[in-house]
């Protein structure tokens, strides 16, 4: 039997993949500046996060979610990225850049391809919850260390964003400081009924 789709997370998804487009076609048309677009890039991304963080499953242990996380994340970010690093300097008539082709590996995604920072990222902040998340069910207060262990990541990586001390290899501080809101899709999920299907 087919799963039943929940039309407001669909509606979310939708709404932040417009927020998303606004906000890139705004700045490379330089348009004018509307007045809601800085308030809705407060929340554009962090939504993302928390539903993501809202089907946060640990499957069948950490070899199965690894390699799940590898199909669904890592191989079309890498994909995109070698489609890109050949495409995109052929339409702008460009020599290539061989160290473009892996430079992502030793600082911040900022490749041809901008967006696909988001699934670099996304796969991190899997990796990060998942350590967090056993470590925090073998204890006696499993969702109390859950909450304080991604506000204090969370807290560590905007800290330390845009200071000598942030390490951007890989998008890894931009994943510490996506945990709370990946943190809080999970307790949504846990602990209310957000994913029950209207009726």
């Amino acid at each position: 039997m087919a799963k039943q789709r929940i039309e407001y997370i669909d509606l979310a998804k939708g709404f932040c993949i417009i927020l998303v487009v606004f906000h890139h076609a705004n700045t490379a048309l330089d348009n004018i500046d509307f007045a809601l677009r800085d308030a809705l890039c407060v929340f554009r991304m962090p939504l993302y996060f928390f539903l993501s963080g809202l089907f946060f499953k640990t499957y069948e242990g950490y070899i199965g979610f690894l390699k799940r996380k590898v199909n669904k994340l890592l191989l079309p970010f890498l994909f995109f990225h070698i489609v890109s690093f050949f495409v995109v300097p052929l339409l702008n008539e460009k020599t290539l850049e061989w160290a473009k082709l892996w430079d992502f590996l030793f600082r911040q995604y900022n490749g041809l391809n901008g967006p696909l920072w988001f699934l670099l990222c996304l796969f991190w902040v899997n990796q990060l919850f998942y350590g967090l998340y056993k470590i925090s069910f073998a204890t006696r207060y499993p969702l109390a260390v859950l909450i304080t262990g991604t506000v204090l990541l969370g807290v560590l990586g905007y800290s330390i964003g845009g200071t000598q001390y942030d390490f951007r290899v890989m998008n890894l501080s931009t994943a510490l400081t996506a945990m709370p809101f990946f943190s809080a899709g999970y307790i949504f999920n846990r602990h209310t009924s957000i994913l029950q299907p209207a009726r």
